[in-house]
């Protein structure tokens, strides 16, 4: 628990003092991130449907999932398993390409997955955790998106968060140079974060409009 708090409180702390290798908590934490990405899916594709864009395979798939927690889960867990992976070798590929980028060069590139991988923890166990507790409060997903739950939008935050986590996570593990480093893992994941909320702004904007959210 103690080092759960130290890496949504005190990330560089965290990354000079815990062993990322130990044990299998990183393959929970990857398994976790894929389904975090798994849900943002759903979510991404609820809204495409609610404005007349349903994406391909949505009536297969999609929109019994949103409408059936008996559905969303199992494919939660199943596409948390192949996300997890395709993040962990891909992602964790363009995470060390961008510590390369930072100013270091020789480091361990299964440490910079591991790095890659806690730092998303911050942002995906939190949208997880509401995910389960909204089993217990809604009926399905679609109602837990339309509802306009302030506790949905504090969740938004995570993924702000998560990015301070992975430049503290890369400062403290890697000898990289500062302000490459800032550029890379704080500015542009800044920026690109900001452009997805905008975007779902103008949805919620929208939805509120058509009376889709109360």
């Amino acid at each position: 628990m103690a080092r759960a708090l130290d890496l949504f409180l005190r990330p560089t702390r965290f990354f000079n003092t815990t062993d990322l290798d130990q044990g299998k908590t990183w393959l929970w934490l990857a398994w976790i991130t894929g389904a975090y990405f798994a849900i943002e899916q759903m979510r991404q594709d609820l809204s495409s449907a609610i404005l007349g864009n349903p994406q391909p395979g949505w009536y297969t798939w999609g929109q019994p999932a949103v409408e059936s927690w008996l559905v969303f889960w199992p494919l939660v867990a199943l596409f948390g398993c192949v996300g997890g992976l395709i993040i962990w070798w891909i992602g964790g590929w363009w995470f060390n390409l961008r510590v390369r980028f930072s100013g270091d060069r020789e480091f361990s590139r299964r440490e910079g997955r591991l790095v890659y991988t806690y730092s998303n923890a911050v942002m995906s166990v939190p949208v997880v955790l509401y995910a389960l507790l909204a089993t217990l409060r809604f009926s399905n997903y679609a109602d837990t998106v339309t509802s306009a739950d302030p506790w949905f939008l504090l969740v938004l935050i995570f993924p702000f968060w998560s990015v301070a986590t992975e430049y503290k996570g890369v400062r403290a593990r890697f000898q990289v140079r500062k302000w490459r480093a800032r550029f890379w893992f704080v500015i542009l994941p800044a920026v690109a974060f900001f452009i997805i909320l905008g975007a779902l702004g103008f949805a919620l904007m929208w939805l509120t409009r058509e009376g889709v959210v109360a």
